[in-house]
């Protein structure tokens, strides 16, 4: 059995039922349905999964009385899986057709932990539509190498959507409670570490559908910058403590944190009056989390200390020459 678990929280209701009647149109039928409502704000969001659990048997409801987060909701949903395997769903994305599911199962066998596969993304604020760049089929197993590791976190696409991940697997693990981006990522890292046997299948199964209002497109206010620099703490301090074996890999990781948190232009553009005493503080933090990591380069630590200099004089967001700066330092970061 396959227990797909989709978290919803403040869904429209079009794009909710898109999301369940795709999932219940699937060929393949031994699956069960973990919805858990994060104490939705939508009154729609519980009529709407009331109405297909009266429906579908297949469907397990959990309605929660607190919001705890996406990340609280996905590890209910593990906890409450009886499958197999496990597949992450986001409310308000669909699977590219009904034959979506049974492809990625039939890759499965008695020696693969994961079958990662591939979506298209669709922005439907400009009306952009793009697909990941599809990866070499292939089945790779992990032994310890530094190329290994980095070879599965660039291919999975670090995201839990679009996967069959054993359950076993995710026993010992949960999903950061509190940490509002990167959580994704960082869950995988603990996947990567357990030298899973994955098979990369280059088969678009999935459609992420980008709404205005999602977290993915949210306005890039203070306390959106708050928490990016936050996760980025967070996930500094975890990457020390997983990968300290792993130089190559731990440098790899450190370039994607310091581009999210330091180097992306866009985080700091709209960021106007800011609290410096409460911003100013998590900067410092993350500065020193960055710089005392033992891999962590030169010039990884010579842009953060440059971005936080122009942060300490007031200049919040990015002009022309610094930007030219930090970006021509990050291509040699590594």
């Amino acid at each position: 059995m396959i227990s797909v678990i989709i978290p919803v929280y403040n869904i429209p209701t079009n794009y909710l039922t898109d999301c369940l009647e795709s999932v219940l149109s699937q060929s393949y039928l031994n699956i069960e349905v973990i919805i858990i409502n994060d104490c939705s704000p939508n009154p729609d969001n519980d009529d709407t999964i009331s109405t297909y659990a009266s429906r579908d048997a297949r469907i397990v409801y959990i309605a929660l009385e607190k919001n705890g987060g996406v990340s609280n909701a996905r590890n209910i949903g593990i906890a409450k899986a009886t499958g197999e395997w496990i597949m992450f769903m986001d409310a308000d994305d669909t699977f590219f057709d009904k034959f979506s599911i049974e492809h990625l199962f039939n890759q499965t066998s008695d020696d693969v932990d994961m079958i990662s596969a591939y979506d298209r993304t669709e922005l439907t604020v400009d009306g952009k539509k793009y697909v990941d760049e599809p990866f070499s089929q292939g089945k790779y197993s992990i032994t310890g190498k530094d190329e290994e590791f980095i070879k599965a976190l660039d291919s999975w696409h670090a995201g839990p959507c679009r996967k069959l991940i054993r359950k076993k697997m995710l026993e010992n693990l949960k999903f950061p409670v509190g940490i509002t981006h990167f959580e994704d990522f960082t869950f995988f890292w603990h996947v990567v570490l357990q030298k899973p046997t994955y098979i990369l299948h280059p088969e678009l199964v999935y459609i992420a559908r980008c709404r205005p209002g999602s977290v993915t497109r949210s306005a890039k206010t203070v306390k959106y910058f708050v928490e990016i620099i936050k996760s980025c703490s967070y996930a500094t301090t975890l990457l020390q403590d997983l990968f300290h074996d792993q130089p190559k890999t731990s440098k790899h990781l450190m370039k994607f944190i310091l581009r999210e948190c330091i180097v992306k232009k866009d985080l700091f553009d709209g960021l106007k009056r800011i609290d410096f005493k409460t911003v100013l503080p998590l900067l410092e933090n993350l500065s020193y989390s960055i710089c005392s990591n033992q891999y962590s380069t030169p010039i990884v630590k010579l842009i953060v200390k440059i971005r936080l200099l122009s942060f300490k004089v007031g200049i919040i967001n990015y002009p022309k020459p610094l930007y030219y700066i930090i970006r021509s330092l990050y291509k040699y970061c590594l």
